[in-house]
């Protein structure tokens, strides 16, 4: 029986940079911090250079985690927590968990499913890639 699932030799990646500004939503838990929720795990590997690389190109970045705070008890603040983790590390978000309006182009409208170019998660069909390739496939340069 053939085994359709065998890996083949690997190929060189292909890069195909993209030609104008991405918006990218960006998963929190288990992609830019290892999962330790409610805690904020430590720094996956290369996560903020990638990401402060890709606000210099001009990508949109987009928040979007399961995070929330919670009003009635001032120790649960846990989006505000994955938030002060991008401005400690001066990463700038265009949005949290909701793409701008000026992004989408439905505008004031908005609908019910999110209008993201990319999702960068650990749980995308395939696995997480590390944020070493991620940062060679979107910009064509290694994470140094």
């Amino acid at each position: 029986m053939k085994n359709f699932f065998k890996k083949k030799n690997a190929n060189p990646i292909t890069v195909d940079i993209p030609i104008r500004p991405l918006t990218i939503a960006i998963d929190f838990d288990g992609t830019c911090v290892e999962h330790k929720y409610p805690d904020i795990g430590k720094e996956m590997p290369g996560a903020s250079q990638t990401l402060r690389s890709l606000a210099l190109r001009e990508h949109r970045l987009i928040l979007w985690t399961c995070r929330e705070d919670f009003p009635d008890n001032p120790e649960a603040q846990y989006l505000s927590e994955a938030i002060q983790w991008f401005k400690e590390r001066e990463i700038p978000l265009a949005g949290i968990n909701k793409v701008p309006v000026e992004f989408d182009f439905r505008g004031e409208v908005g609908g019910r499913k999110p209008v993201f170019d990319m999702v960068i998660d650990d749980t995308n069909f395939g696995g997480f890639p590390g944020w070493p390739t991620i940062h060679y496939t979107l910009t064509g340069m290694p994470l140094i």
